[in-house]
């Protein structure tokens, strides 16, 4: 049974994934692989390191009234719905608190636009973005299979699963 699926909160996702141009299945698949719906979801990743310069790390602390060591700490959490790192979040111009990159439509906007410009970049294909989406970029082992294929699999799974289900996206449109 796919009990995951009401976890999520659909219409939400539905509505951003419209306004943004995006898949909602495939939003939907990577919410429920990263978070399983929790937008209070967080995780430390410690050895991330595309984090913003020091110039704009403390111009960031320095708005929030944060230090610049707990900017860069949190510039190096995935969050949310979404479990976009925070730094990525930076990176798209968010300004605001770490506590507020947990709302779910601020959360939902960033990371669906940081999918689509992975989307873009790697040539419209769903599982090189979700691979890039998790890894960083669609890395390949000499078999041709992606670093993470096991996450990529996960997230296409639940994607052609939510796919067989458009009439329940189309019968949202009226």
């Amino acid at each position: 049974m796919n009990l995951w699926l009401f976890l999520l909160p659909l219409n939400l996702i539905y509505s951003e994934c419209i306004r943004l141009r995006c898949n909602p299945n495939i939003i939907a698949a990577i919410v429920s692989t990263e978070s399983n719906g929790n937008p209070y979801a967080v995780r430390y990743e410690e050895r991330y390191s595309y984090v913003l310069s020091e110039e704009e790390i403390e111009s960031h602390a320095k708005y929030n009234s944060v230090t610049n060591i707990t900017e860069l700490v949190n510039q190096k959490h995935s969050v949310g719905l979404m479990q976009i790192m925070f730094a990525n979040m930076r990176a798209q111009g968010f300004k605001g608190s770490f506590a507020e990159s947990f709302g779910q439509k601020e959360n939902l906007h960033h990371g669906i636009t940081f999918f689509n410009n992975l989307f873009d970049r790697y040539g419209n294909s769903f599982e090189d973005a979700v691979s890039a989406y998790n890894q960083g970029s669609p890395r390949k082992n000499k078999n041709g299979k992606y670093s993470n294929q096991k996450y990529v699999d996960k997230v296409m799974k639940k994607y052609r699963f939510l796919d067989s289900l458009k009439p329940y996206w189309k019968s949202q449109e009226s």
